[in-house]
């Protein structure tokens, strides 16, 4: 199909989608901005690349991006509206998010402010908190997959095309081979080991080492360098790239990509807090009060706990 002469055409079982734009293309597919014509509102397509045979992990993936996580209710996710065929091309309707990527803000930006940086990440953790919960594990977590809408500000998560379920009986992931983004994969996920919640809080731990200091924790010039760094090597710390960056922000990134999944933070809901509490003492210019993590694993779960009074 090419989608470039869908742009002003009607799509859809009864033709109920007006394609208006291209908005950009992946490994996965090609997404279009369009009008859903009845319910008045513009949304984005996901068309499904289909060139050739395509495989059933592809088709299993793509079908539980639209059928489990268009259940999925929460500020914070996009928002799956339908899952269809026509003429054997597979589509996902979601929510349109007018804005752009963090990878996109980078780009052209650089780093972000501690605060700002603070306020987008909480954000995924809550998204990912109602994901968690629900007993599905994102696994692409990225800076593309992250947008912030222009309008108002707001943080969206997209892209569970690759999620695992974790009720599911079906395990769409080949023997001896990970899912994800080289430079965002956990260290067990690389070596496709079992993966859970604490799997998407190391991915975000890089994500916001990247958004403080402006460039990758794990990088090099070929993929397999990529997955040794995170394996075997510690990023510099952030606070030596990013003087503004207050010492207990530093050590709760560090908590969070740790390499042994089982010394990370239990869930996203204690980092969504203490990242909370760092950005209240940032905003009101008293970070210095921010007490870092202390050598003792104990001390620190003790500090967090103490502000959900236990």
């Amino acid at each position: 199909m090419d989608y470039d002469d869908l742009i002003g055409h009607s799509f859809g079982s009864n033709g109920q989608y007006l394609i208006e734009s291209k908005l950009g293309e992946g490994g996965m597919g090609v997404v279009v901005k369009a009008l859903d014509v009845p319910a008045k509102r513009q949304v984005a397509i996901k068309f499904l690349r289909s060139e050739g045979m395509v495989d059933a992990e592809t088709l299993s993936r793509f079908k539980n991006e639209g059928n489990r996580f268009g259940r999925f209710r929460h500020e914070n996710i996009v928002r799956v509206h339908e899952l269809g065929m026509v003429d054997g091309q597979l589509f996902i309707v979601t929510e349109y998010v007018g804005g752009r990527s963090l990878h996109a803000i980078i780009a052209k930006n650089g780093r972000f402010e501690p605060a700002e940086a603070c306020r987008v990440v909480e954000s995924v953790c809550s998204a990912l908190s109602l994901a968690h919960s629900e007993g599905v594990v994102h696994r692409d977590l990225k800076p593309e997959n992250i947008m912030i809408r222009d309008e108002d500000g707001a943080v969206k998560l997209l892209d569970f095309g690759i999620a695992k379920d974790l009720n599911s009986n079906t395990n769409i992931t080949r023997a001896g081979t990970f899912v994800g983004t080289p430079a965002y994969s956990a260290p067990e996920q690389i070596r496709g080991d079992k993966v859970d919640g604490r799997t998407d809080i190391f991915a975000l731990g890089v994500i916001l080492y990247e958004m403080l200091a402006g460039e990758q924790a794990f990088a090099g010039q070929r993929t397999v360098e990529v997955l040794k760094a995170t394996i075997q090597r510690e990023p510099v710390p952030v606070e030596k790239l990013n003087k503004e960056v207050p010492g207990a922000l530093s050590d709760i990134l560090k908590w969070m990509i740790t390499k042994d999944m089982k010394e990370r933070p239990a869930n996203c809901e204690i980092v969504r807090a203490e990242l909370e509490r760092i950005r209240t003492l940032l905003e009101s210019g008293t970070a210095g009060h921010a007490i870092p993590r202390k050598s003792s694993r104990k001390g620190f779960f003790g500090k967090v706990m103490s502000l959900f009074g236990k």
